[in-house]
């Protein structure tokens, strides 16, 4: 993240608290063998797109208007994400891509 949003990284969090991922159970093997998903964006290319829309989201300078193009931006991100999800061949994009 911080390439894409230059700062420094600040530890916040409770040492006391319980540790989250050892309830944790993600696997994307049934996505993957039941409906043939597979992701379209590598790690890198979704923490870009997802720190470029919160830059922009929390953009306050004086000739910012973030309010009205979060909803464009949001809507351009995700035809992006379609677009190449359709240039991998994945079945839902093609119709995706395809009824726009």
């Amino acid at each position: 993240m911080l390439k894409h949003w230059p700062g420094r990284w600040e530890d916040k969090s409770d040492p006391t608290a319980a540790h989250e991922a050892a309830r944790l159970s993600l696997s994307t093997d049934k996505a993957f063998h039941l409906l043939g998903w597979r992701p379209v964006w590598e790690f890198e290319k979704a923490i870009e797109m997802t720190v470029g829309w919160y830059r922009q989201a929390t953009d306050r300078s004086p000739t910012s208007s973030a309010a009205p193009h979060l909803s464009e931006l949001t809507c351009r991100q995700i035809l992006d994400y379609e677009h190449d999800a359709a240039r991998l061949g994945l079945p839902w994009a093609q119709r995706a891509v395809s009824n726009k």
